[in-house]
């Protein structure tokens, strides 16, 4: 081969290993998961990977011949046994027939659910950037009320209507009026407290964790499947897996994993049953809460500076607007901060506040940046940031990440 050949595919490889994983993502429509662990919480969905296809109706044949064991989701149609029905009924789904279809809630409940769901309404806004990241925006046309941020969620404040005064509830009449057939709505059951009269109403109510751990993801496949958005939902996921591989190979390189606390809001320390916990323990670090559910540290407070909690890290991720920039990041450090500055960790600059608003993956960025410099360059969970906004979020082509907003605040840049 030429010479000067040589070196442009040189640089070229060089310029793609640059960029690491971030245009790696993209790909050809020949992809397919390979993942077998029932992320897909879809029944009918017999041999445990990322799809409804032919392949169910392979596995069903062997498990109705006896030579395979019988799969979480086989039984499709939830009549009590595995046999010829199933298939016909994974058939009419393969097909996209309208019909009732069944998942496994959060609860690891059986629930029912219309198929294909096409009028929605969601809340709140961690369930929503989930939401958007698989393409069904323009399904939603209603949400809760609260504060959401304007740049993030602009598309919906325009296109939807807000139908409550709280960001845990909404207007069931006006749910009916709005001809809403699906609600879906964070697991946490301070949300849609009524959620039984929505179910009386033939509305679904789809519970999901939109924010813990990788649990994110089998959400992401569940509810874009129930949306009849597959595609956009696989893509979605498909770039996740490809984003979180990275990141683990990266951090198999260090020998010495830290300790974290995580906190959510204002100044909740997460117990080992949050969402928030599930998200550290993807970046390798130890958490060191033994608590199941979450803790308020307030000023003054003995237990948050006693040595049994005394982490290398605290990650606190907020609900701040992505046009968070100047004087406003100073103001987020110091309405956050404040409760934690006596901490090992905030003395040692190893506090730090991350936006919210970002699917789960995202925020387990922010967080490996900060506990592994030597293998994660700074910058690389903002790069990650502007990627999934150029894939998924097309309300904000032009919205740069690190200029327009500042997605990770950290004492290096602010008056700690």
């Amino acid at each position: 081969m030429d010479t000067k050949v040589i070196a442009v595919v040189a640089i070229a490889i060089v310029a793609v290993a640059g960029v690491g994983i971030f245009f790696a993502l993209g790909g050809g429509s020949e992809y397919k998961s390979d993942d077998d662990t029932g992320r897909l919480m879809i029944y009918g969905n017999a041999n445990n990977d990322d799809y409804i296809d032919n392949e169910d109706i392979k596995a069903l044949e062997k498990i109705i011949n006896k030579e395979m064991d019988t799969t979480p989701f086989a039984d499709a149609n939830q009549d009590g046994a595995v046999d010829s029905k199933d298939i016909d009924f994974v058939k009419r789904m393969i097909n996209r027939e309208k019909m009732t279809i069944y998942y496994m809630n959060n609860d690891k409940e059986v629930k029912s659910a219309h198929y294909p769901e096409t009028t929605l309404s969601a809340l709140p806004n961690t369930t929503l950037a989930l939401m958007k990241s698989i393409g069904v925006t323009d399904m939603i046309k209603a949400i809760s009320g609260g504060s959401y941020d304007s740049t993030m969620f602009g598309d919906l404040l325009e296109n939807a209507e807000v139908i409550s005064s709280s960001m845990t509830t909404l207007d069931l009449d006006r749910c009916i009026d709005l001809g809403i057939d699906c609600v879906v709505v964070d697991y946490n059951s301070a949300y849609l407290k009524d959620y039984k009269k929505f179910e009386a109403a033939n509305i679904d109510v789809v519970r999901i964790d939109a924010a813990g751990g990788l649990d994110s993801l089998n959400w992401a496949l569940t509810v874009g499947y129930l949306c009849g958005h597959e595609k956009s939902s696989q893509d979605f996921v498909k770039w996740s897996d490809n984003v979180y591989k990275d990141m683990q190979n990266k951090i198999a390189k260090i020998d010495k994993k830290v300790t974290t606390l995580a906190v959510t809001m204002t100044n909740s320390v997460a117990g080992y049953e949050g969402s928030a916990f599930a998200t550290s323990e993807c970046t390798g670090a130890k958490n060191l809460a033994d608590f199941p559910t979450s803790k308020k540290a307030e000023i003054g407070d003995e237990w948050i500076l006693s040595e049994k909690y005394s982490s290398d890290f605290i990650a606190h991720t907020c609900n701040y607007t992505f046009a968070t920039v100047g004087d406003d990041v100073q103001k987020i450090w110091d309405k956050y901060g404040v409760y934690f500055k006596d901490t090992d960790a905030y003395k040692a600059g190893h506090y730090f506040i991350f936006n919210s608003n970002v699917p789960n993956i995202i925020r387990v960025a922010y967080q490996v940046e900060m506990y592994y410099p030597e293998v994660f360059e700074e910058g690389y969970a903002t790069k990650l940031v502007q990627d999934w906004i150029d894939k998924f979020i097309p309300n904000l082509k032009d919205f740069k990440a690190g200029v327009d907003g500042i997605f990770l605040i950290k004492a290096d840049i602010v008056k700690a």
